[in-house]
């Protein structure tokens, strides 16, 4: 019995060590991310890493950029993805979404997802699509993250949304 459970133990520990990475991130993204968590704030107020000049104009093309880009219709959208996509480090990119537009990621990212599924909600050419069809076109990956979001930011579901923008 012993030897059966130490073999069971040696092939799991062994097949475990061979499996790929489970979150295949560059090693640059890896260290941005735990020296993310391992800052300590010095004081409450919020440390600055760029100019307020640079916070403006970096918001102003972050927000193009979102716009023309549409990268939150990936529904496996990362902060570490959207870095990369938009040409910065996650650091900067984390700094320019708190401070700059007072959102964290998702909140962010969320925002720009309800938009498109408001114009999606209205657009005839997307009649024959369901609401959670919708989410799915959004980025989002559930019906239940959909309507609570989508309730939180327009004080309605998408029904009744749909429902009085149809009677208008």
């Amino acid at each position: 019995m012993n030897i059966l459970s130490l073999l069971i133990i040696y092939y799991t520990a062994f097949h475990s060590l061979r499996q790929k990475e489970i979150y295949p991130f560059k090693e640059k993204a890896i260290e941005e991310i735990i020296s993310l968590s391992d800052e300590i704030e010095v004081s409450d107020a919020k440390k600055k890493i760029i100019s307020d000049e640079e916070l403006v104009n970096l918001k102003a093309q972050l927000t193009q950029f979102m716009l023309s880009q549409k990268p939150y219709l990936d529904s496996e959208l990362t902060l570490v993805k959207l870095a990369e996509l938009f040409g910065t480090t996650t650091h900067k990119l984390s700094y320019i979404i708190n401070s700059g537009f007072n959102l964290n990621f998702f909140n962010f990212i969320n925002k720009y997802r309800i938009e498109e599924a408001k114009l999606l909600l209205l657009s005839s050419k997307m009649d024959q699509y369901s609401i959670l069809g919708i989410a799915f076109e959004v980025g989002f990956n559930s019906k239940t993250a959909f309507n609570t979001t989508f309730k939180k930011l327009t004080n309605q579901t998408p029904s009744e949304f749909k429902k009085s923008s149809s009677t208008l």
